[in-house]
C-alpha cells in the first residue's frame, strides 16, 4: 500500500495475472469488497474499483517488487501446507485458506506489529492502514509531482479530491511554493535584476 498508494481492498483483490514482475507493473482491476446477505457478512472479489479511476497501471518501485517476489514464495508454501483445501483465487495476499483477506483480521496483526515496534505505544494515536495510502500521496506531492501523477497514482476521479486531500496540507510543498513566491516578489533581487 506504501509503495503503490493502493486502498486495502485493492491490494487483498491483487491477482499474480494482474502483476508484470518483470515491467515492474500493477494492474488494479478489482478490490475485495465487504457484502451483507442473510445476515451473514462475506468478502468478495469484487471486478470493479471504487471508480473508472481507481482501474489503473501502476508502475512498482524495485523494492516493491523485491517484497513480492518473497510473498510469491509464500504464497507457495501457504499454498502447500493447505493442500487439497486450497481454493486457488491467485490473489498475491490470500488468507491461510486461500479466501480474500478480510480487513477487520489483517488489523489485529496490523496493530500488534506497530505496537511491538514502538509506532504506538500508550499516549500515541493508532495508526491506520490507510495511512500507508496517505503517506504515498503525501510523499508524491512533497516532492514536487503533478497533482495529475498523483491523481492517477491514488486512483481519484477528480483532481480536486487529490487537491483537497493533499495539496496545503504538506509543509514541505508550502514552503517551497512560499520560497518561490518570495522570490518573485524580493525587492533585493527586482533591484539586481534592474
Amino acid at each position: 500500500m506504501l509503495g503503490t498508494g493502493c486502498r486495502f481492498g485493492e491490494a487483498a483483490g491483487l491477482t499474480w495475472a494482474n502483476l508484470d514482475m518483470e515491467e515492474g507493473i500493477a494492474n488494479i482491476r478489482q478490490q475485495v469488497t465487504r457484502e451483507r446477505a442473510d445476515g451473514k457478512v462475506r468478502y468478495i472479489l469484487s471486478p470493479t474499483t471504487k471508480s473508472d479511476a481507481g482501474q489503473r497501471d501502476l508502475p512498482l518501485p524495485t523494492w516493491v517488487v523485491a517484497a513480492l517476489r518473497v510473498q510469491r514464495s509464500r504464497v507457495a508454501e501457504m499454498r502447500l501446507a493447505a493442500g487439497p483445501a486450497w481454493q486457488d483465487h491467485d490473489l498475491v495476499f490470500p488468507s491461510d485458506s486461500s479466501r480474500p483477506l478480510q480487513e477487520n483480521h489483517v488489523l489485529v496483526v496490523w496493530h500488534r506489529t506497530l505496537k511491538a515496534l514502538g509506532f504506538e505505544a500508550d499516549g500515541k494515536p493508532p495508526v491506520r492502514m490507510h495511512d500507508l495510502r496517505h503517506t504515498k500521496g503525501t510523499l508524491m506531492i512533497d516532492e514536487g509531482e503533478e497533482l495529475v501523477v498523483v491523481q492517477r497514482t491514488l486512483g481519484h476521479a477528480r483532481q480536486s479530491i487529490t487537491a483537497d486531500l493533499y495539496v496545503g496540507k504538506v509543509p514541505k510543498a508550502l514552503r517551497k511554493a512560499a520560497d518561490r513566491f518570495g522570490e518573485l516578489l524580493d525587492p533585493d533581487r527586482r533591484a539586481a535584476s534592474s
